[in-house]
């Protein structure tokens, strides 16, 4: 009984280690270089966007010749 309680105890504490791999395979690169991409995309259009409502308010300034 004694070994049945150490093996199930070396078991609980090697499982989840073994499931803690960090060679990731090509599908798990490929997600996280998909992953960064559209984390870029996303920043490049709101500061697109940042840009645009820049020389919209600049535009409107220079119309009115007040702050918009």
């Amino acid at each position: 009984m004694k070994a049945i309680k150490q093996l199930l105890l070396m078991m609980m504490i090697t499982v989840p280690l073994m499931a803690c791999d960090t060679n990731d395979g090509p599908v798990e690169e490929m997600g996280e270089s998909m992953d960064n991409a559209a984390e870029e995309t996303k920043d490049a259009m709101g500061d697109a966007a940042d840009d645009v409502g820049d020389g919209m308010e600049d535009a409107c300034e220079e119309v009115s010749g007040e702050n918009c």
